[in-house]
């Protein structure tokens, strides 16, 4: 239940184009439920209960953070034709998350019946380690979105010099970060 929250406030800097909040806000969640993992896992030795208590009271806690400012910033409207036009393209997202989340538990639970519960804890903390990248990734791209549509609606020569400038940095900067990792 708690997990809702911090992706509406995303959604809605992303509406907003604030990329920088939307950026500090979501690294800030992540690095937080890492540390919360780390420690629960690694440092009290909790194993996969470590990581269930970890992953609860960060969603707690971005959850009373955000809840009070998606008060203040969004009300909610539905409209058919709007809500028609998300569907259309938020459908096909929707069945590729439901694979990604399927594809991460069922993976889950094939190592539940392998290894003892304190190895799918370990699993759980490295695979968190692993998300930094994700988190960076997503992040990067919701906020780098709006402007670069922008820039083409304005100038489709501008938009692919720069795009594809900031695509081979960018691609540097993840292969770095992914051998870090």
């Amino acid at each position: 239940f708690f997990n809702l929250f911090a992706p509406l406030w995303l959604q809605l800097l992303q509406v907003r184009q604030e990329p920088r909040r939307y950026l500090a806000y979501a690294l800030l969640q992540g690095g937080l439920r890492a540390a919360l993992t780390l420690i629960a896992v690694a440092g009290l030795g909790r194993g996969a209960e470590g990581w269930a208590e970890a992953y609860l009271v960060s969603a707690v806690g971005a959850a009373l953070i955000v809840m009070p400012r998606l008060r203040e910033g969004a009300s909610p409207v539905v409209d058919g034709p709007v809500l028609g036009e998300a569907l259309t393209y938020g459908l096909p997202l929707l069945i590729h998350q439901l694979a990604a989340w399927a594809t991460v538990y069922a993976g889950r639970l094939v190592l539940n019946q392998l290894v003892s519960l304190s190895a799918v804890g370990i699993y759980q903390v490295a695979f968190s380690i692993g998300q930094v990248l994700g988190l960076a990734t997503t992040a990067v791209n919701f906020a780098y979105a709006p402007f670069f549509m922008r820039t083409a609606v304005r100038s489709p020569h501008e938009a692919a010099a720069t795009f594809s400038g900031f695509a081979s940095r960018y691609l540097a900067a993840l292969i770095g970060v992914a051998v870090v990792l």
